[in-house]
C-alpha cells in the first residue's frame, strides 16, 4: 500500500492512496452509468456495548452492503415485475471507518454510487416508503442485527447530511464541477486524522470491479 501522505487546504493530510482509490471508483462508476448518483450519508452505532453485539464485528460493514445490493436487485425486480419503470444499476461504493474525538467509538462514512436512472435521490425516510433511503437504513439495522421492530427506533444510526448527493452525467457541461464538488466533498473521507489502526480492524475500503 502507498503510505505516502499529501497535504489538502480543506482537510490537512490525505492518504494519497485513498485518494486515488476514491477517484477510481468514481470513474469506474460514470464508465457502467454515463449518469451516475454520487450520495454520501454516514452509518452509526448505537449505544450498546456488548460483545456479542454486531457493531463489534468487523463485518459489519461488510454484512451492510451485502444487504443493500440484495435490496435495490429485488426492488429493481419488483418495479420490473409492477411493469413499472426500472433500470439495473451496479453498486459502487468507498468506505471509511473513524473515530470520534475520544477515539473510543467507531463510525462509518460511506460515498455511494448508482445508476441515476435507477434512483436519483435517496428520498426522505418514511418506514411506509420502499426507497432508497429505507433500504439504507433498513440494511444498517440487519448488519447490526437489530430486531426489524427496531428500525423505527434506530433509523437515526443511518444518518444522511444535509445536500447529501451530486448528480454526474457525462453528456452535461456542467460534469466537470459536479466531478469537482463531489470529489471535494469525497477527500473528507481519505483524511488521516480520526482514523486508528490499533485494533487490527481495516478503516477503508472500496467496491471491487
Amino acid at each position: 500500500m502507498n503510505n505516502r501522505i499529501i497535504n489538502d487546504p480543506v482537510y490537512g493530510e490525505l492518504w494519497e492512496h485513498y485518494v486515488n482509490r476514491i477517484e477510481e471508483t468514481i470513474g469506474k462508476a460514470l464508465e457502467s452509468h454515463s449518469r451516475t448518483l454520487a450520495l454520501r450519508f454516514d452509518l452509526r452505532l448505537p449505544e450498546i456495548d456488548n460483545e456479542s453485539f454486531g457493531g463489534t464485528d468487523s463485518k459489519v460493514i461488510t454484512r451492510f452492503f451485502q444487504s443493500l445490493r440484495e435490496q435495490i436487485k429485488a426492488d429493481v425486480l419488483r418495479k420490473k415485475k409492477n411493469n413499472k419503470r426500472s433500470h439495473q444499476t451496479s453498486v459502487r461504493y468507498v468506505w471509511v471507518r473513524e473515530f470520534e474525538q475520544r477515539g473510543i467509538k467507531p463510525h462509518y462514512h460511506i460515498l455511494l454510487l448508482l445508476n441515476k436512472d435507477t434512483y436519483c435521490a435517496p428520498g426522505k425516510y418514511d418506514p411506509d416508503i420502499h426507497n432508497l433511503a429505507f433500504m439504507i437504513k433498513d440494511a444498517w439495522c440487519r448488519a447490526l442485527w437489530l430486531e426489524e421492530a427496531n428500525l423505527m427506533q434506530d433509523h437515526y444510526l443511518a444518518h444522511f447530511p444535509v445536500e447529501p448527493f451530486v448528480w454526474l452525467d457525462v453528456n452535461k457541461p456542467d460534469l466537470n464541477s459536479s466531478y469537482q464538488k463531489l470529489r471535494h466533498r469525497s477527500l473528507y473521507l481519505a483524511k488521516v486524522r480520526s482514523k486508528h489502526n490499533e485494533d487490527g480492524f481495516r478503516n477503508f475500503g472500496t467496491s471491487q470491479g
